[in-house]
């Protein structure tokens, strides 16, 4: 499974949609084994752009600390699943914790489908849709 946690420095960003850059990792489904892939630029981040870019890398997770509910039905309609609520700490240690199975985070969740579901200038604050 291809893994994405956004990042500011050196650590998880604290919103999904501010992260300038994401850490990819694979992690083998059957083996727990771990590949680091780098770091993959977002050069104007955002709930849309951001999903656009996770899409482009083949990515199928995202481990999140904060994530508005718009920025989570973008990646939903690119087929990313996302969990949410994690400590801020390094990504290495996140990724760690959850071939241990010890990452404390909220579940993904499913989309909300309503007339404003699609990016609004309140969703997710970043949006490109919306300058």
């Amino acid at each position: 499974m291809k893994i994405a946690i956004p990042v500011a420095g050196t650590d998880l960003a604290p919103d999904f949609s501010d992260a300038p850059e994401f850490a990819l990792y694979d992690v083998d489904n059957d083996t727990n084994a771990v590949a680091y892939h780098g770091r993959h630029a977002v050069p104007t981040p955002g709930c849309f752009n951001s999903s656009q870019a996770l899409q482009s890398q083949q990515v199928e997770f995202v481990i999140a600390a904060g994530i508005s509910q718009n920025a989570i039905n973008h990646l939903l309609a690119v087929g990313i699943v996302t969990a949410k609520d994690v400590a801020i700490q390094k990504p290495d240690l996140i990724i760690a914790q959850l071939v241990a199975r010890t990452l404390v985070a909220t579940p993904p969740e499913a989309a909300i489908h309503n007339a404003d579901s699609a990016c609004t200038p309140h969703g997710c604050g970043k949006c490109s849709h919306h300058g």
